[in-house]
């Protein structure tokens, strides 16, 4: 249906008129209504800003930087968070993850870097999973140049004649993200294990602080949109915050 036409008889017409009229032309009452909501609109949106900016300026802590379940990747269930402290614990908790890397390499990349700490926290879903790690450096120089060696080693090729598919993709709205895919098809020719996966990986420098998250599981059960935009909402929630 067609929307009733606006007549010049209309009080629609008349009204909207009034209120399109130049200020100098409209009634002394109305200017006042206008003035008052304008400067109701200026409050609001100063009180906004300034909420946002104490927010943001608020410290938090690292084992807050890690995904919570309304941020994480649709249809996940939450696991706790692991906290390490110390370097040779942590990297033997990811030394399955490390393409090219040896623990031994890893531990001391991590400890040139002035590693402080690392939080971890899981989720599963039926088939796939998904993890958020927040690990905290030296300064951001330190935290950058250890982001610069995961992607590396990410990308990396396994040892051998390698079966799998190894790409990089972009990221958008978090500065210098980093995204990387692995996927073994069913039945991929070469070296190294046959059974089929897909991971989807992001990883972040914010400050001191560098995020690695991913996704893994069966090929096809990797969402890419839906872990760029759980990145995305985890970065919008600890950007520029100083840890205490």
């Amino acid at each position: 249906m067609r929307p009733h036409p606006v007549t010049p008889e209309s009080t629609t017409r008349s009204a909207a008129l009034r209120w399109l009229r130049p200020v100098s032309h409209r009634p002394h009452g109305a200017r006042l209504v206008i003035t008052a909501i304008a400067l109701v609109c200026v409050s609001v949106s100063a009180a906004l800003i300034l909420a946002g900016r104490r927010e943001q300026d608020k410290p938090l802590v690292l084992s807050e930087r890690v995904w919570e379940p309304a941020e994480a990747p649709a249809a996940t269930r939450p696991g706790k968070r692991q906290a390490s402290s110390d370097v040779a614990t942590f990297v033997d908790q990811i030394k399955d993850s490390l393409v090219r890397t040896t623990p031994g390499e890893a531990e001391k990349i991590l400890s040139d870097a002035g590693f402080k700490g690392a939080v971890a926290r899981e989720y599963k879903a039926v088939g796939a999973g998904a993890v958020a790690v927040a690990m905290q450096l030296r300064d951001s120089d330190a935290a950058t140049s250890v982001l610069e060696w995961s992607n590396k080693d990410a990308l990396s090729p396994c040892p051998g004649e390698c079966n799998l598919d190894i790409s990089a993709f972009d990221v958008k709205d978090i500065p210098e993200a980093r995204g990387v895919k692995r996927l073994r098809e069913r039945g991929a020719q070469g070296d190294g294990p046959s059974n089929p996966f897909e991971s989807q990986e992001i990883s972040f420098v914010d400050g001191h602080v560098l995020y690695v998250l991913r996704t893994e599981g069966d090929p096809g059960t990797s969402d890419r949109d839906a872990l760029v935009y759980a990145a995305k909402r985890l970065y919008d929630r600890v950007k520029g915050r100083p840890l205490p």
